[in-house]
């Protein structure tokens, strides 16, 4: 500027004809001195601006042939470094994220990774409550109470995969319904709750989630999980059942399907998900215990429905029938819940072996294990080993007709 002023001042002495043009000595910034005039230097990186190139990768260079050449990157985009190319999405295969940065794994840990809410308090409440009806030690009967307790309580609301993150675990407890995915977070975090441990498996082909649940790592475990499954859901029982596994310090993990929200019973999902030929899993990032299996022993089976009729029987009248215990499967002890209630007048009820019951209709005396005369309600819980079957005999010792309900349930254990 300071040039510009001279120039003009001595442009008018020279039209008075007394004046040589004064080259300027400075230039104040952001100009800086190039020959005989001052130049923009915005940059302030000693080259006049009009003598600079803007590559592609925001570089200068004096000519465009001294710009970098670009690179193309794996997903066909540009770039002037191999460190600034997004990361390959990951292809065909079964994946668990924690530990990796490429796509979608990186989407999928951030995503998931902060709904596992095992310590909240209402996430507690929820665990206890599903398995007050086994209470103690961390066990596959728990699993099972998990399982039975948000197929009732929470309603399936289906929203895809992809349209949005998972709600926290207390957000669909409020609202008692979520999609697959929330569902999934909701009862990873109950059975970390109860001393177990779950991961979410996210797997885009079917558009689904669900937890699996560690269950141990030697087969004798998982056949005693199938099994306890088979006898405790009726649909299962001639079904083949599906868990995942992963292989750690040469040691493999097992770990049981879970699926609360596409499927009826664990160790089976979609089919689609099954077959899938990639998956991705993520686990609590702030879980830092041991992997615990649940206990096997005192597995309990059932509960089956023996007997849930109702009889009408007419005066003296004697209705009975035999319970012949489970016999596909070999338990160390059964329990049969049993209930008989008459709707009119009183009755006889009995409960006995066949023995007794052969002494009772041939009217000699009889031993039994629990009965009673002219009640109208009976009740009692059964404690068997064995096969051997015992009888139910229930009278009308009135002379008008009466209606019966007769309610037995069984529910077998191994020590």
């Amino acid at each position: 500027m300071r040039f510009v002023i001279l120039a003009l001042a001595c442009a008018f002495i020279v039209l008075a004809g007394c004046c040589d043009i004064i080259t300027p000595t400075t230039c104040d910034q952001p100009y800086i001195k190039d020959g005989a005039v001052c130049c923009l230097d915005e940059n302030n990186d000693g080259t006049c601006d009009a003598d600079e190139y803007e590559c592609g990768d925001g570089s200068l260079a004096s000519d465009p042939d001294y710009c970098p050449e670009p690179i193309t990157c794996d997903d066909g985009s540009l770039a002037y470094d191999w460190n600034e190319c997004p990361p390959a999405e990951l292809g065909p295969g079964h994946y668990s994220c924690n530990d990796r940065n490429e796509p979608p794994c990186d989407y999928y840990t951030e995503t998931y990774c902060d709904k596992f809410t095992p310590t909240e308090i209402d996430v507690r409440t929820a665990a206890s409550e599903a398995i007050r009806k086994h209470p103690g030690a961390y066990s596959v009967n728990q699993l099972f109470d998990i399982y039975d307790w948000m197929k009732a309580n929470v309603i399936y609301q289906n929203v895809p995969l992809d349209k949005s993150a998972p709600y926290y675990p207390d957000e669909t407890l409020r609202t008692k319904s979520g999609d697959c995915k929330n569902q999934a977070v909701l009862v990873a975090s109950m059975v970390e709750a109860i001393g177990g441990r779950a991961n979410v498996r996210i797997v885009p082909e079917c558009r689904h989630a669900f937890p699996v649940v560690y269950i141990g790592n030697d087969t004798a475990s998982l056949n005693a999980t199938f099994k306890a499954i088979r006898a405790h859901y009726p649909d299962a029982r001639n079904q083949s059942l599906s868990y995942r596994y992963w292989t750690v310090d040469n040691e493999t993990q097992y770990w049981l399907i879970f699926d609360t929200a596409g499927a009826h019973y664990p160790g089976t999902t979609l089919d689609d998900c099954l077959n899938a030929t990639q998956s991705f899993e993520v686990y609590d990032c702030n879980f830092s215990e041991t992997l615990r299996a649940p206990e096997i022993g005192g597995m309990e089976y059932g509960p089956w429905v023996i007997t849930d009729e109702t009889k009408i029987l007419y005066d003296d009248q004697t209705y009975s029938f035999y319970v012949n215990p489970w016999r596909e499967k070999t338990y160390d002890i059964c329990s049969y819940n049993m209930t008989f209630q008459s709707l009119s007048g009183p009755m006889d009820w009995f409960v006995t072996t066949d023995e007794g019951y052969q002494d009772y209709i041939n009217e000699r005396g009889f031993s039994y294990y629990a009965g009673g005369a002219n009640v109208q309600k009976g009740e009692y819980v059964l404690h068997h080993q064995g096969t051997e079957k015992f009888d139910i005999i229930i009278h009308n010792p009135g002379r008008n007709a009466m209606t019966v309900e007769m309610h037995i349930i069984q529910v077998c254990y191994d020590r």
